[in-house]
């Protein structure tokens, strides 16, 4: 898989919805669940930076930490039935985060 297609959202549904996340030791997502189906990370999940354009909000003018999401790139495995998804997790305080895109 190459970096393009990680990061190709033509085929990816737009969520923006509140997930429970457990994480390492390190900080790195090892699972999450998502529509009462848990999902555990396989591979190593990619981190990056989404930056938003500040033209695209009144609210982000003026606040650059606004401006930046630290998200990580997973692909969850359920354990149930092996289906597996790409998902992009925006890291938020505390053990919700923000699941924003799946590609399925």
């Amino acid at each position: 898989m190459t970096l393009e297609h990680l990061f190709d959202w033509s085929e990816m549904t737009d969520l923006g919805e509140l997930v429970p996340v457990w994480v390492s030791t390190a900080g790195e997502p090892t699972r999450f669940e998502w529509r009462d189906r848990r999902y555990a990370v396989s591979g190593r999940p990619v981190p990056w930076i989404n930056r938003e354009p500040w033209w695209t909000s009144a609210s982000l003018v003026g606040s650059v930490q606004a401006l930046t999401q630290h998200m990580w790139r997973v692909t969850g495995v359920d354990p149930a039935t092996g289906e597996s998804i790409h998902a992009d997790l925006a890291v938020e305080d505390g053990s919700w985060w923000r699941l924003t895109h799946i590609d399925d």
